[in-house]
């Protein structure tokens, strides 16, 4: 699984064929059409802004599935379902703050049962679990979080610092299907800081693929309850969609 730091990628268009058609006016472009469309029409909830990538030339039946892990330069999620696997002190600093956290006894409780672990964490978008408890995940739960794509993150530093670093986090997995979606920010973001992760998402995404960009076929991005905004096509022409 690939990792790429949002400080240590540059963010720039690194791409050939595709700069003469795609500009960072334009994605500044496309991106405030997407914040004045959910300004428009503002909901109960802070809309996620989401990155769509149409694929070409690979068959996920037989090729390797892309699938890699991505830290944004900014947070992605306005609000992050977390949960705690850890001692007992990691697991009282979440009560308190009221997170849901696991012990160990809590997790044995479970039996390895795959279908009640997969119910109880399918609601949460990342895991943090503490050092002493990070080998012993297979033994108690077996190999669930890990097909779930939800392995949990080692506590390395301080409970803030790992909280706020989680929320920068995506993890990209292609499917049965020739599209990969992610959300890169919220219309919170400002339009340059969803650039930034915009454009760092398309390129993480370009470097897991055989053919870089010779497998991309279309970029579009869009509000969680907004239509669909062409950035990037083949022809070079903007298709609104919903």
């Amino acid at each position: 699984m690939g990792f790429a730091s949002g400080r240590a990628v540059r963010v720039q268009l690194l791409f050939c064929g595709m700069s003469r058609r795609l500009t960072a006016d334009k994605v500044l472009r496309d991106i405030q059409a997407v914040l004045e469309g959910a300004e428009a029409r503002q909901r109960n909830f802070v809309e996620t802004v989401e990155l769509q990538v149409a694929l070409k030339h690979l068959n996920p039946t037989v090729d390797k599935r892309i699938s890699g892990t991505l830290q944004m330069p900014h947070p992605v999620r306005f609000i992050s379902k977390i949960a705690v696997i850890g001692s007992e002190e990691h697991c009282l600093w979440a009560e308190r703050r009221g997170i849901p956290n696991f012990t160990a006894e809590k997790l044995r409780a479970f039996h390895r049962n795959r279908p009640v672990i997969k119910r109880v964490f399918k609601r949460f978008n990342q895991t943090l679990c503490s050092k002493e408890l990070i080998r012993q995940i297979p033994r108690l739960l077996g190999p669930a979080l890990h097909r779930m794509n939800n392995f949990p993150r080692v506590i390395a530093g301080s409970m803030e610092q790992e909280m706020t670093a989680l929320k920068s986090i995506v993890r990209i997995r292609q499917k049965r299907c020739m599209h990969i979606s992610l959300p890169v920010g919220h219309v919170q973001l400002t339009a340059d800081q969803l650039r930034h992760n915009l454009v760092l998402a398309m390129n993480f995404i370009a470097s897991l693929c055989p053919k870089g960009w010779g497998n991309i076929k279309g970029v579009h991005i869009k509000s969680s309850m907004g239509p669909s905004v062409d950035v990037w096509s083949p022809a070079g022409v903007a298709r609104p969609r919903r």
